[in-house]
């Protein structure tokens, strides 16, 4: 449990600028969520003429999924959810390549194979990292949308949605790793089993 806390740290400390960058880009985009909603479709009759609209193009339906009503909430799940949840996924999954095969490619890997904490440990704490990044974001959108207006329960369900994705594809990205001979085609095939799950979706 010490080397894996270790590596924990060694993570963390690597990837601080890039983990923040992707957070921030998390939380502007669930700012800009209800007062975007509330200055475009202030007004009930807009949000269900535009629900109708929407609901007549099968290409938006195919990536946002069925709006779940026309309230102010629900309207800012159905246009922000999607592109949360993609952000989440593709972090956690570059997260998971990074500390697995491009760690093998600059050599990091076999270093850390050669100590006390074998060949194990980095993959464990690779993936308890993700969850951890993964459970952070779910955490900031729950508490921007809160103080945004938005319905304690709803913002629990979004954070958990987002935690859940993010746990998903650091999995998928950690297969990507494993099946792929550099980390720049793992990324790739990542990039298209996120792009792709989300259009089956």
């Amino acid at each position: 449990m010490r080397t894996i806390g270790l590596l924990l740290r060694q993570r963390a400390r690597r990837d601080a600028v890039s983990l923040a960058v992707w957070l921030a880009g998390l939380a502007a985009l669930a700012v800009a969520g209800y007062p975007g909603v509330r200055s475009s479709y202030g007004d009930e009759q807009e949000r269900v003429a535009l629900l109708g609209t929407v609901m007549a193009n099968p290409v938006v339906l195919l990536f946002r999924g069925l709006p779940s009503g026309a309230g102010e909430a629900q309207m800012v799940a159905f246009l922000l959810l999607p592109w949360l949840l993609l952000l989440v996924a593709l972090m956690c999954s570059f997260l998971a390549v990074r500390h697995t095969r491009g760690d093998e490619e600059d050599g990091r890997l076999e270093l850390v194979s050669a100590t006390a904490a074998g060949r194990t440990a980095p993959l464990v704490a690779t993936a308890l990292h993700g969850v951890g990044a993964s459970i952070v974001a779910g955490a900031v959108v729950a508490v921007i949308f809160v103080a945004s207006g938005a319905p304690p329960v709803g913002a629990a369900l979004i954070a958990a949605g987002c935690t859940l994705a993010g746990t998903v594809f650091l999995g998928v990205g950690l297969v990507s790793a494993e099946l792929m001979p550099t980390s720049r085609a793992a990324n790739a095939l990542a990039v298209w089993l996120v792009v792709g799950t989300f259009a089956l979706a």
